[in-house]
């Protein structure tokens, strides 16, 4: 009997060997990382769940801020981020302060580069205001000038800042087309996403446009800080997008609207074109800048100023924060371009 038990012992000992040291080692790590991980986990929720609640609580308590606007401004700029983000960039950028932020706290800014030029050029005291704002359109400006720039408030004079999107055909807002498309991608599954990477010899050309801008809005949902290579992607993305639609009679009566009524109002008007980049300028195939450039001044003919900046040979690749915006430097070129119209208009009785 005891030589039994001894043979089952034997063979109890013989099928479960012990465990070696670089098993057991294993195993730890493997538990420890699960134990991590979850943790890691928890904590992310916490934290998304108070910095939601507590940016809904602040939204709740607090109002939004309101635009004062100025008593009859000397000079008043309207437009997109055509000339927000140079503006912005001009005179109060500084890191970690968006220019989402900046437009909500400040509807209407000073454009104190502008100012200081004025004065140098013996036009002191001279305020200059901006109501530029991002993806504002030409019916939105209408509308401000319509409602707000009139009585006490309307200004001496008004520069309105355009480029070819604002008068291509489509009843949506091009840019907010753009980032309904990019939130419509990023609701899709990373699977769908990325399966067309994975067809480089058939697709490549369509596949890695695709991967760009999956990643832009992943940033964008995320609220990250775009790198410089995929803005500029990006924006070239979009606007072959939008280029491909068409001037608008439509967009152009709209002006010829805007005209009028500054006009009526004994209201200065310059129309400004903005900048923009060879690589942008290479993008309007269906219809040429020299199209869009004839337009805008057969419209403008002798119904206000017109500075055609769209093409000017001063502008390099570094002025431009993106192939469509003009950033610091650019801008400062803008305005030293600006500066000697608005110093004959106001000199003008």
């Amino acid at each position: 009997m005891k030589t039994l038990l001894r043979d089952q012992e034997s063979l109890v000992s013989f099928s479960d060997p012990p465990a070696s040291k670089s098993t057991e080692l294993f195993k730890r790590s493997g538990k420890l990382f699960a134990s991590g991980a979850r943790s890691v986990f928890v904590i992310a929720c916490i934290l998304y769940l108070m910095v939601n609640l507590g940016s809904a609580f602040l939204k709740s308590t607090s109002a939004e801020p309101k635009a004062v606007m100025p008593l009859n401004p000397p000079v008043m700029f309207i437009g997109s981020s055509v000339l927000a983000i140079p503006f912005f960039k001009l005179d109060y950028a500084k890191p970690h302060f968006p220019i989402q932020k900046f437009l909500k706290q400040h509807p209407i800014s000073r454009v104190n580069t502008l100012e200081r030029m004025l004065a140098n050029n013996g036009n002191a005291n001279v305020a200059v205001f901006s109501a530029a704002s991002l993806g504002q359109m030409l019916d939105q400006s209408l509308s401000f000038l319509e409602t707000e720039l009139r009585g006490s408030h309307r200004p001496k004079i008004i520069v309105l800042g355009v480029a070819p999107i604002c008068f291509l055909n489509g009843d949506t807002d091009p840019q907010v087309e753009s980032k309904q498309t990019r939130l419509a991608i990023l609701s899709k599954s990373i699977k769908q996403r990325l399966k067309p990477l994975f067809q480089l010899h058939s697709d490549r050309d369509t596949a890695l446009p695709e991967f760009s801008r999956f990643l832009n809005a992943t940033y964008f949902s995320l609220g990250l800080v775009e790198p410089e290579k995929r803005r500029w992607d990006r924006s070239q993305a979009d606007y072959k997008i939008f280029y491909a639609r068409g001037i608008s009679k439509f967009r152009l009566d709209q002006l010829i609207h805007f005209t009028s009524i500054c006009r009526s109002r004994n209201i200065r008007l310059l129309v400004v074109s903005s900048p923009l980049s060879k690589q942008n300028l290479q993008l309007m195939k269906d219809v040429s800048y020299e199209q869009y450039a004839t337009a805008l001044k057969t419209t403008l003919d002798h119904r206000c100023d017109f500075l055609d900046l769209g093409q000017s040979p001063q502008f390099s690749d570094g002025d431009f924060y993106d192939p469509a915006h003009a950033n610091e430097s650019g801008g400062k070129k803008m305005l030293n371009l600006i500066a000697p119209r608005l110093v004959c208009l106001l000199s003008t009785k």
